[in-house]
């Protein structure tokens, strides 16, 4: 019913770096033993929002989470 173009679908997922592993949704319990936590927003071929908090970490660690989240999505 609206004009605005439609490109195709877009999902997202929260992936925290929780004891050093990733874990894509994870339970709000686990939230205190993880030092990243994103909230990414993808088509199947763009990233289009990255949103979280995170202590200090490398930038390839953040790229490795982006990475993880991006697959996750493209399985939605």
């Amino acid at each position: 019913v609206s004009d605005i173009p439609f490109n195709g679908p877009i999902s997202e997922v929260r992936v925290s770096r929780i004891d050093g592993e990733f874990v894509v949704n994870p339970p709000l319990s686990q939230f205190e033993n993880a030092d990243l936590d994103l909230i990414v927003a993808a088509s199947m071929d763009n990233i289009m929002m990255v949103e979280g908090e995170m202590k200090e970490v490398s930038e390839s660690v953040m790229l490795e989470a982006i990475k993880v989240a991006h697959d996750a999505i493209k399985i939605q």
